[in-house]
């Protein structure tokens, strides 16, 4: 079974969202071929108090400005999970949380 991503109960996971601030442009590619893939946020969420939670927006989602702890809600929302190999002996899966957008509520 190929597990490319899962989709979310939003509530049930993480409960209330708010933001927390603006995180980096992901891009692909170095130097001049560099193209912008996403814009990454971070959030506090309800649920998970003890993390942080980073979101990566799609780029025609346009930049976000919020206020700090602004109730928020993402459009789509998906986690796409990436296994990471240690020493070809060793793994961790790595859990990328996207959405299509992010409105404030």
């Amino acid at each position: 079974m190929d597990l490319r991503n899962v989709v979310l109960n939003m509530q049930e996971t993480f409960g209330k969202i708010t933001f927390a601030g603006e995180g980096k442009l992901v891009t692909d590619g170095n130097g001049r071929s560099a193209k912008v893939i996403g814009r990454e946020y971070r959030l506090y969420a309800e649920k998970q108090p003890a993390d942080n939670i980073s979101v990566i927006l799609q780029p025609s989602a346009g930049e976000k400005h919020f206020e700090y702890e602004d109730m928020v809600a993402l459009e789509n929302p998906h986690l796409e999970v990436r296994a990471v190999a240690i020493d070809n002996r060793q793994a961790y899966s790595d859990y990328i949380l996207y959405a299509d957008n992010m409105k404030k509520l």
